[in-house]
């Protein structure tokens, strides 16, 4: 019985290390993703906003600099998000995924409803979006890895 413990606990290490390094690996590779995109969407909305509109107010609209800041911020956040996604999914926890996406898209609709006055200002809510859900999933991820291979 004292074996089977021992052998429990190893491979529970082990299993621990594996989650911890694959988690790295994808933070790693999602840094790199969202660097690229944040860039690009910065130039696309500072120089090619003719490729999505021909109406000369939306145009600037979107080369206002908070706004570019704001989308960027945003398009940084993507691929965070979409790793924690797929983390919480792979584990299972629906329950906290479909808990988090109502808070979140309550917490947007009441932003959109009574905080934005502007068309200007939508891009803003959607990176408190994008910063909720990071803060939630990211949370969720981190609290879920290090719980692993621990005794029940």
């Amino acid at each position: 019985k004292v074996v089977v413990r021992t052998q429990h606990k190893i491979q529970n290490n082990q299993n621990q290390k594996r989650t911890k390094l694959l988690l790295k690996k994808i933070v790693v590779l999602a840094s790199m993703m969202a660097v690229i995109n944040s860039t690009v969407s910065k130039v696309i909305m500072q120089k090619c906003s003719s490729l999505f509109t021909n109406d000369a107010v939306i145009q600037s609209i979107l080369s206002m600099p908070w706004n570019i800041v704001y989308v960027a911020g945003s398009v940084l956040l993507h691929p965070f998000l979409m790793a924690f996604e797929g983390s919480i999914l792979a584990s299972r926890d629906l329950g906290y995924l479909v808990s988090s996406y109502g808070l979140t898209m309550g917490a947007l609709l009441l932003l959109l409803r009574f905080k934005t006055a502007a068309f200007s200002e939508v891009w803003r809510s959607l990176l408190l979006f994008q910063v909720i859900r990071t803060v939630l999933f990211g949370w969720r991820v981190w609290t879920k890895t290090m719980r692993v291979g621990e005794e029940k």
